[in-house]
């Protein structure tokens, strides 16, 4: 891996940048939204876009939220479907070299996922690896997860993500990157990585699911737990559930 790659990944990876979860502990400064404008200049008001999309599109679309309550299980059906649409191949390119339903800087596609199931109707407890080219879930590690979850999510609250159903946490394999763009690979890297989160956001609005993207997670726990290599970065995570109104 490229020396200032890892020397930056380490410097934001770091204890002391991550932030406490908690809305109660943060300053004003840190909630409050600033929004750029231009007050001086003239401004052409854009005309309305119902017109512009289709219903079920622009309903996922104003839809889409982060969410950290849930009740209820998802299924293996709906984890399919999250993964399938959200990350897996689209029937595009060559056998040789397939396209995924999300863009890739060079088609390079470091970005890997880990799937932590937690409460999985119709898969058994564990970490997997998605394992794209086949669409399937590797084993890595059976039985119960929670105490990993729960260390890799640093949670501050017994209720923060309680009722979770999984812990899906993207990783680059950062030289096939790299090995194209050079240090770029990074930012690109984390561009991959909201690309597919956007993914997990919309499909899972579609399907019913609630889901909610942690940036700050313990980078370090989870390469031990899933034995990555140094090639292998932890950038990101989504955590997937549900909530059903009784």
């Amino acid at each position: 891996m490229n020396d200032k790659i890892k020397k930056f990944y380490e410097e934001v990876t770091s204890s002391s940048n991550q932030l406490p979860l908690s809305p109660d502990t943060w300053p004003e400064e840190w909630i409050k939204v600033f929004w750029k404008t231009y007050p001086r200049l003239p401004q052409v008001p854009l005309i309305n876009t119902e017109l512009n999309l289709q219903k079920k599109l622009q309903s996922v679309l104003l839809g889409r939220e982060s969410s950290r309550d849930y009740n209820t299980p998802i299924n293996f059906l709906e984890l399919s479907a999250l993964l399938n649409f959200s990350a897996g191949l689209n029937g595009k390119g060559s056998k040789e070299q397939p396209r995924r339903t999300y863009p890739s800087a060079g088609a390079r596609y470091p970005i890997e996922l880990y799937i932590f199931s937690a409460e999985i109707d119709g898969l058994d407890n564990g970490a997997y690896h998605y394992n794209v080219k086949q669409n399937t879930l590797e084993l890595l590690i059976s039985g119960a997860v929670d105490e990993n979850i729960n260390t890799i999510l640093k949670t501050q609250h017994e209720d923060m993500f309680k009722k979770l159903s999984a812990l899906v946490i993207f990783t680059t394999v950062i030289s096939r990157t790299q090995i194209k763009y050079g240090s770029s690979a990074y930012p690109l890297s984390l561009i991959e990585c909201g690309h597919i989160a956007q993914n997990i956001y919309l499909v899972s609005e579609n399907l019913g699911l609630r889901c909610c993207a942690i940036g700050g997670f313990d980078t370090q726990h989870t390469s031990d737990i899933l034995d990555l290599t140094e090639e292998e970065l932890p950038l990101y995570g989504v955590v997937i559930g549900k909530f059903r109104l009784y």
